[in-house]
């Protein structure tokens, strides 16, 4: 047993003087433990690309009524191989374990002390650059050495000591662990590159399908919602110098669509957004800046189409972040209500009595009077409003300056 004693102190100074030089070392604790009302701490020290140790004491000091008892101590080294690199992934372990304990809940009180050890798995998930998540378990070889053994109604009926070999479970556990000293490059590559993943399946599970598919129709027909007026700023910027003529040009042109919404959602309507992206998508747009302008249908009072407009333009920015656009590229600008504009198309829409309800619009003492008055006095034209206009206005207009190579 002493010489037991003696291999365990050992490992421990070892750990220590490890700590010292590792490029990395951490302190962790298992859940389970204190699950089991067992106060716990480990830790862990890297000591090449595939190697660890790690050393755990937990003890648990607690006594009950009734000479109830569940006193013990535990220390338990270990020497794991990484299959990945250290702190990352699967790996398998050489472990060994000592303690004391002074136990019994039921007929018996136990006291004695036990050693072992045994091989153990593991798998450790990376959450951030210092922190772990780690699931352990192993088996192997257990001597417990009991001392003594009485009745816990009988403090003094002794039993005498006892040795008993087992086979089976000897670690298990979910640890956290928070690394200290220098943070491993490696591991802030890996969250960034889980960040991207989690980001494209976001876009994929979200987003993508529907918007793949709207630009696929729109590549076949021309959807109807997209202004698709160019404006070309400036006509030659680069021709590449040859010996003979360019067949491509780079040219500055500015296109507008205009992706609509249902009544209150802040959600575009498929159909709409197949142009803006089978444009943004094509290869020969060498570079875009995106301005959007949000705007709301009047009927639901200027606060709430302000806020509205906001969401509609937020919702079409994340799209396209999500999509890869740098948010540095858009710009947005959230008008909310636009009754000028809504007079204006009432003005252009053929109404029964266009002019009666162009008077009432202008001349309400609030623009909800106004409207409200214009559908009480003009119910088909009204109705022929709700169905035709307002659509119209549930809209998020998408303007893109680009440079785009266009052929010769």
């Amino acid at each position: 047993m002493c010489t037991a004693k003696k291999t365990y102190l050992l490992f421990a100074a070892m750990l220590c003087c490890f700590t010292a030089s590792a490029q990395s070392f951490g302190v962790s604790t298992n859940v389970l433990g204190w699950g089991a009302l067992t106060p716990n701490v480990g830790l862990d020290v890297g000591l090449a690309k595939h190697w660890s140790a790690e050393i755990d004491a937990g003890i648990n000091p607690f006594t009950y009524s009734d000479h109830r008892s569940s006193r013990f101590w535990a220390v338990q080294p270990e020497l794991k191989y990484w299959f990945r690199e250290k702190f990352s992934g699967p790996s398998v372990g050489l472990h060994g374990t000592y303690g004391m304990y002074d136990f019994g809940l039921w007929k018996y009180i136990y006291k004695g002390s036990l050693y072992g050890g045994g091989l153990s798995l593991n798998y450790a998930w990376v959450l951030g650059e210092r922190l772990n998540l780690e699931a352990s378990l192993g088996g192997g070889f257990t001597q417990i050495n009991q001392r003594n053994k009485t009745l816990r109604t009988d403090p003094l009926s002794i039993y005498g000591p006892a040795v008993i070999n087992k086979w089976g479970l000897t670690r298990a556990g979910i640890s956290l662990t928070y690394f200290f000293g220098k943070v491993n490059p490696n591991r802030s590559e890996k969250l960034a590159a889980r960040a991207r993943k989690a980001a494209e399946r976001r876009w994929a599970r979200s987003d993508y399908e529907y918007i793949r598919a709207a630009m696929l129709d729109a590549m076949k027909e021309r959807a109807d919602s997209a202004k698709d007026t160019v404006v070309i700023i400036r006509e030659t910027i680069v021709a590449p110098e040859a010996k003979e003529a360019p067949v491509w040009e780079e040219v500055r042109e500015q296109r507008s669509f205009e992706l609509f919404f249902g009544q209150g959602s802040d959600r575009p309507f498929t159909s709409s957004q197949g142009a803006l992206y089978g444009y943004l998508f094509d290869p020969a747009v060498v570079s875009y800046a995106i301005r959007l302008t949000a705007r709301c249908s009047p009927e639901g009072g200027p606060e709430l189409n302000e806020g509205l407009a906001r969401r509609r333009a937020d919702r079409i920015r994340d799209q396209l972040t999500e999509a890869g656009i740098p948010p540095g590229k858009i710009e947005i600008l959230a008008i909310g209500e636009d009754w000028d504009r809504f007079l204006d198309l009432v003005a252009e829409a053929p109404l029964a009595e266009a002019a009666k309800v162009l008077d009432i619009l202008r001349n309400g003492t609030s623009h909800e009077a106004a409207l409200a008055k214009a559908a009480k006095a003009c119910p088909e034209d009204w109705e022929s409003i709700v169905d035709r206009i307002f659509p119209k206005m549930r809209n998020v207009t998408v303007v893109v300056d680009s440079v785009r190579k266009v052929e010769r």
